[in-house]
Order: structure tokens, then sequence, then C-alpha cells
């Protein structure tokens, strides 16, 4: 049988997806699709969003809905939405283990420019017992949350023009550069990323880190940035001086 769902202006046919949990990310990309083919896909990605919305909202403990909408808000241009939406989940998010919502949310700070947040948020994504699931592996989950991080310390270096700062982003680069690159980060050019600024500092400072020193240095920054966050979040977000990072260094092959 077809499946249909009301689009808000036509019935649009429901598509035959294994997984369900992705069908606002369906209609969110066929919009993209009609863009580039310069049709208006204002319809579909409208539609992706709604879906994404009501999943959220029905299963407010399930965060892969919640990052999900607030990503489709974030690529759709709705940003301050997105920002709004984990700042009031955040009670909810802290009570739970899942990097990626905290990875989602410190991109949606960053592009407010609330590099401070973003770069807190960031650490929070990378440091122990935030998840069960081992760090060791997570390829896409290191190497994506450091480029985010780098750019957001090197701002911060340009803003406060602290050593601090210049230190831990060029720590940061070093470390993602080490990170094996698999198909996902190629497809958003984290690599590229993290060598274009990499090369950038080390016009200012040609220095290599070793791993257990350059986590060090990437540490203390997150600290600093925490220390100068712009706003305060609820106190079950875990603070920066209370994050240690041991499954990192593991994951690296060094201490902490």
């Amino acid at each position: 049988h077809t499946l249909f769902i009301d689009s808000g202006h036509s019935l649009v046919v429901v598509p035959e997806i294994k997984d369900w949990s992705f069908l606002s990310t369906y209609y969110y990309e066929k919009g993209e699709v009609a863009d580039r083919r310069n049709n208006n896909g204002a319809e579909y990605k409208a539609l992706g969003i709604r879906i994404a919305q009501a999943l959220s909202e029905k299963e407010p403990d399930n965060f892969h809905f919640l990052v999900k909408y607030a990503q489709l808000l974030r690529k759709n241009g709705n940003n301050k939405r997105s920002v709004e939406i984990f700042r009031s989940s955040a009670a909810n998010i802290a009570r739970k283990f899942d990097r990626a919502v905290y990875s989602e949310w410190a991109t949606a700070e960053g592009v407010e420019k609330n590099y401070y947040l973003n770069v807190w948020l960031g650490g929070i994504a990378l440091a122990d017992k935030i998840e069960k699931k081992p760090l060791r592996n997570q390829y896409d989950r290191v190497k994506i949350s450091l480029n985010g991080m780098s750019t957001a310390l090197y701002r911060l270096c340009i803003k406060t023009q602290s050593t601090t700062f210049f230190n831990a982003s060029l720590a940061d680069t070093q470390l993602g550069l080490d990170v094996k690159r698999t198909k996902r980060t190629d497809r958003v050019r984290t690599h590229e990323q993290l060598l274009k600024l990499n090369k950038h500092l080390k016009q200012a400072k040609d220095t290599k880190f070793d791993n257990q020193t350059a986590l060090q240095i990437l540490a203390r920054g997150i600290v600093k940035a925490w220390e100068k966050r712009e706003v305060d979040l609820v106190k079950a977000v875990p603070a920066a001086n209370t994050l240690s990072f041991n499954e990192l260094a593991t994951f690296f092959g060094t201490e902490y």
C-alpha cells in the first residue's frame, strides 16, 4: 500500500525506507536537491523540519530526534531557534549520556558566535563519562568535534589575543590531523579545514607538541573558555574544570 503525508499544501508519498527515524532527513535532503535543480524545495524542507519537530516532541528522551530537529533548523537558517531548543533542554541533556547532542549544541552556539560556549560544549562531547560507548574507534566524532573546537579557539585567540587560546587551537588542529579520515569526515571536508588552520597557525609558531602535551594544552583552553562563557547553563551541565580526558588520551595512544 502507498502511504501519504500531508505537507501542509499537498499530499506527498511516504518513501519506502528501512529506518523511519531518518524520514525528516529524507524530505529535507529532497528539498535541497530540488533547490539545486532550480525547483522550489522549500515545501519538502519545511516538511522535514515538521517531522523532526513532531518526533522530538513525542520522544523528548530520544536525542537522535532532538539533534536532527536542531540540525535541520540550523541548516535552514533558523539557528537561533536551534540554540533555544538546546538550552531549554539542557537539564534533560545533562541527565543522559550522548556525545552527539553536545557536539551539535556546540556547533549551534558557534554559529551564533558564542565561541566560549562552543569550546566548552565541544570539550564535553569528548570528555570521559559522557557516553557509555567507548570513544575508541569513533573517528568521525573525534575528528569533527576537534575541527569545530579548533575554529572556535582560533576565533577566541583573535578576539582576546590570548596565547592560551592560540596554543589550544594549534594543539587541537595537530590532534585532529592525526585522526583517521573516514568517508563522513571527507564528505564534510574536515581534514582539509584542520590542515588549512594548522598551516596558518604554524606560520606564527612552528611547534610540534607530543600528544600528551597537546591534550593538556587543549584542556586548559577548554577551561578558560568555560570561565569566560557568554551565559551560564544549568548546573547539571558538566563544568569544564571537572572534565577529564582519559578516553581521549587512550584514543591518541597516550596518558592524560
